[in-house]
């Protein structure tokens, strides 16, 4: 199996880095741009190091590098947004047994939700070249014929897949698993892919 080039952000001399674009992950994104993000969608707060992405994405923004996101991305993003918005109204209101399909219908909720995707939306276009990718039968013929050769879920296959089509192949993200594509430089905080592709 074929691995990516793996770097780690806290190594990264801004002064000697000459790659201009950046994908930006899912996980990554809720972490800069969504207010409760020191949770993930079962309420468990994330592990320090996770809390520096923000300051990374702040210096790649200072240096003017372009960032890029997708249309995938971004609907995973408000799916685990929403799922933390439930998470935390269960909690806050010793409702642990609402569904979700009843959540959805409490108004208060829906329009608060509303106004946070909106305005994460608006910020996210603002900052980065949002790609559309369009989900396929042939995505998901790809990502069966090729599943010996990386351990990504289907999702991620797509989006990686997409990005190395366009050339895009600086992708700043905490998933371990995006390692295990080759022909991709991943920019990471995580030990656990950092060690693997030094070992």
């Amino acid at each position: 199996m074929l691995n990516s080039c793996v770097y780690n952000l806290n190594n990264i001399d801004f002064k000697y880095l000459n790659e201009n674009d950046f994908f930006i992950d899912t996980n990554v994104l809720f972490w800069y741009h969504y207010a409760f993000a020191k949770y993930n969608y079962n309420n468990i707060k994330i592990a320090e190091y996770q809390k520096k992405y923000p300051e990374f994405i702040e210096q790649f923004i200072e240096k003017n590098k372009n960032l890029f996101t997708s249309s995938i991305n971004l609907s995973e993003l408000f799916y685990r947004i929403e799922m933390t918005e439930y998470k935390l109204y269960k909690k806050n209101n010793n409702n642990p047994s609402l569904k979700l399909k009843d959540y959805r219908n409490i108004e208060v909720e829906r329009n608060k939700l509303k106004k946070t995707l909106n305005a994460i939306y608006k910020e996210i276009k603002n900052l980065y070249t949002i790609k559309d990718i369009n989900f396929t039968n042939n995505n998901l013929l790809e990502y069966i014929n090729e599943m010996s050769t990386h351990k990504c879920d289907v999702y991620d296959h797509a989006i990686l897949s997409f990005i190395k089509s366009k050339k895009l192949l600086n992708v700043i993200s905490d998933d371990s698993d995006f390692t295990s594509i080759s022909g991709i430089n991943v920019y990471t905080l995580n030990n656990k892919a950092i060690k693997n592709n030094n070992s």
